[in-house]
């Protein structure tokens, strides 16, 4: 079971490599900040020894350039031209003309079937299928249900096809087919379903680390290109109050019922209706450290498009991606 001296742990940790996190235990309103985050999010749960991980959730990549500086500028939009003309290697690719000759069986403007190729010289997907101590579970959605999909390691085998799922953002990215379904982007649906995670069964007490690589708080937008930084902050941003506050409701009304049990009489205890009343309640603690990208600088309108290499160092030096 999770308990504060973990979570304090996890804060120790996380300090060195400049988190800042936000957390609740159990579903308070407290909260810390050490910093800037992401990428660092998952050393400090390693250095906390923190044995099982889901991962869960889209990465859009983030831009680090300097917005006053006028080089910065131009490198942040000749990266975003360059990906929208020649893609990006090992990625996604642009449609080859011959494919608009006949644009009605278009589907995406850009081809993302070499990514499959990276994601096999990349990723050992033998030790994620075959790990006792690590799950990875990835969202998508149905494209002709509509629906929200789970790929999970622990009951499916997870191939490289359930990774591109779950970054098939249209209308860039075509749908990824999956045992005779198409699915796309699970942010289409939500950005970061935390209730996979806490409503897991068997129920156990939990500690969560959620990254929100979108802050959908912001300043109010005073030209055109701030107000496509805004819109793909709010966009993309994870609905992570109303989630946890759903959840949190329904968490105190679990323990509600836990408690009421044990104040019934043994006759009414012992009724088929208490008994599956009592199947809803529980004893668990569940604890959500939040780790949330605040940039400094602005991020212009092509945060999402941005992929040149010497931002993305800098980026990850500084643990904002």
């Amino acid at each position: 079971m999770p308990g504060a001296d973990i979570i304090k742990a996890a804060f120790v940790q996380a300090s060195p490599f400049g988190l800042e996190c936000q957390f609740s235990r159990p579903w308070g309103a407290s909260g810390q900040k050490l910093g800037h985050p992401p990428l660092k999010a998952a050393r400090a749960a390693f250095e906390c020894e923190i044995k099982y991980v889901a991962l869960r959730g889209q990465n859009i990549p983030q831009n680090n350039a300097i917005h006053g500086a006028s080089p910065a500028i131009w490198q942040q939009k000749s990266g975003a031209l360059t990906a929208l003309m020649y893609g990006q290697p090992g990625f996604f690719t642009p449609r080859a003309p011959k494919d608009w000759l006949s644009p009605s069986n278009l589907v995406s403007y850009y081809d993302t079937s070499v990514l499959k190729g990276t994601l096999e010289r990349l990723v050992d997907f033998n030790r994620i299928n075959n790990a006792v101590d690590m799950r990875l579970s990835v969202g998508a959605v149905n494209v002709r249900t509509g629906q929200f999909s789970y790929f999970d390691s622990a009951k499916m085998t997870i191939r490289p096809e359930h990774v591109m799922a779950s970054s098939a953002l249209p209308p860039g990215f075509p749908p990824v087919e999956i045992d005779g379904e198409q699915y796309w982007d699970g942010g289409l649906f939500s950005n970061t379903p935390l209730e996979y995670v806490l409503d897991y069964s068997p129920r156990r007490s939990r500690l969560t680390f959620q990254v929100d690589l979108f802050h959908a708080q912001g300043r109010l937008p005073t030209n055109l290109h701030e107000v496509s930084e805004r819109d793909q902050d709010i966009r993309y941003s994870s609905r992570t109050n109303v989630c946890s506050n759903a959840f949190r409701d329904k968490h105190n009304v679990r323990h509600a019922i836990n408690e009421l049990h044990k104040l019934l009489p043994p006759e009414l205890a012992s009724t088929e209706q208490a008994k599956r009343l009592y199947e809803y309640g529980c004893v668990t603690e569940m604890d959500i450290v939040r780790l949330i990208y605040r940039p400094v600088d602005p991020q212009g309108p092509v945060q999402n498009l941005r992929f040149q290499s010497l931002s993305d160092g800098k980026a990850i030096a500084a643990g904002d991606i």
